[in-house]
């Protein structure tokens, strides 16, 4: 991954020695970004223990079957494992963990933060950084130059970098991300007509057509009545309607207790942070 990242840098600066004609604000992103890119030598990108190990995209098929609760979690057990962790969202959306994790009082301005809203909540000593932006005002430029330097300022010191696109996988910033992620994981649940409506009215995203094994699809809040084998071809089988590459189930997450998720949520904590006894079934998503 880090050196995809090195590429698009070289890259860049290849397309600076062109000399394209660019607008004011283009001029100024521009330098914004070789700021950036110049503050990062070769040196840094060359170095073994820099290199980012795992960078994973997750996403929601649709709003609510609980991407930003796997990501979170799995983030967590992760970093608990001594693992450098770094959870993100995407920068042009209002933040889920704002305020699931009362940033107000527990996060600190990041440093090196790329816009003046990003805030950073560090968990378990540090492991585990949580990257929040401030829900209003939002000036993100969602341009690719400013995407890539959001990208570069999140993956230059993590083992595992997490970007939780929740459902907001249709835009260009998302479509980017799945692209250069090692691993895009797809969340659905038991909403199955949800699932076929999805499927029969909206195309793919562009890395889910392109049949790439990065692929993951998780099945979440699932209990044994849905490990039926005929409801699992179903699944499998509305899938085929985007791909005639097979898209099976790589893994199935539990139905929690709704009380335990409750409670965790009214303390503004992970799950696994009130009931770290439950990382057992979030150990099964790092063995893909």
């Amino acid at each position: 991954m880090f050196n995809q990242v090195k590429q698009f840098v070289d890259q860049f600066r290849e397309l600076e020695k062109q000399g394209m004609a660019l607008t004011e604000a283009e001029q100024d992103t521009w330098k914004r970004l070789k700021e950036k890119l110049t503050a990062a030598s070769d040196k840094q990108f060359d170095q073994p223990h820099r290199s980012i190990k795992r960078v994973i995209a997750i996403a929601s098929f649709y709003p609510q079957a609980g991407a930003s609760f796997l990501a979170g979690n799995f983030s967590y057990c992760q970093a608990e494992k001594s693992l450098q962790t770094v959870l993100c969202e995407l920068p042009e959306q209002h933040s889920y963990f704002y305020f699931a994790l009362d940033s107000e009082s527990r996060s600190t301005r990041k440093p090196g933060a790329v816009t003046s809203q990003e805030q950073e909540i560090r968990l378990l000593n540090g492991r585990l950084r949580v990257r929040v932006f401030q829900p209003e005002p939002t000036n993100y430029n969602s341009a690719l130059p400013e995407l890539m330097n959001w990208f570069l300022q999140n993956s230059r010191d993590p083992e595992l970098l997490i970007i939780d696109l929740s459902s907001h996988w249709r835009g260009e910033a998302a479509e980017w991300i799945m692209g250069v992620a090692d691993e895009v994981w797809f969340v659905l649940d038991a909403d199955f007509s949800r699932l076929s409506r999805l499927v029969l009215t909206e195309s793919p995203p562009a890395v889910w057509k392109e049949g790439n094994e990065k692929i993951k699809v998780i099945a979440n809040r699932w209990n044994a009545a849905l490990s039926d084998h005929k409801i699992i071809r179903k699944i499998e089988g509305t899938l085929s309607f985007w791909s005639s590459e097979p898209k099976g189930i790589h893994a199935v997450m539990p139905h929690f207790e709704a009380c335990k998720v409750s409670e965790a949520q009214l303390a503004a904590q992970l799950f696994l942070e009130r009931y770290p006894d439950e990382s057992v079934h979030f150990d099964k998503l790092a063995r893909f």
